[in-house]
């Protein structure tokens, strides 16, 4: 038995493209004196700023909506203690002083 194909197929369901998820968009972390700290999610920063632990300096375009209100999206936040950093020491390698160097010899000039 040969079963007849269809001239046209059904079509297939067409998904709009999702908007990016805006709470997994990037928020810059100041310490208390405005100094840079990290980069973290919008998720972090609100709750951050609703334990009380940060507040907003700058207010992003999107907005963070819940089923009794709208939050606008902060895209820097400031940290209300200060945080002491350890910094980061460059390790003392042969890449690293090529790097340094702009990948020239130090003899050969």
């Amino acid at each position: 038995m040969i079963r007849a194909i269809p001239k046209n197929p059904p079509p297939e369901p067409v998904q709009a493209p999702r908007p990016a998820p805006v709470l997994d968009e990037a928020v810059l972390v100041l310490n208390q004196n405005y100094e840079p700290l990290n980069v973290c999610s919008v998720r972090r920063a609100l709750s951050l700023v609703f334990c009380g632990k940060a507040s907003s300096v700058e207010l992003g375009d999107g907005r963070v909506r819940t089923v009794c209100e709208a939050f606008p999206v902060p895209s820097v936040v400031r940290l209300e203690r200060y945080i002491r950093a350890p910094r980061r020491r460059v390790v003392l390698s042969k890449r690293n002083v090529l790097k340094r160097d702009s990948y020239q010899c130090q003899y050969c000039g």
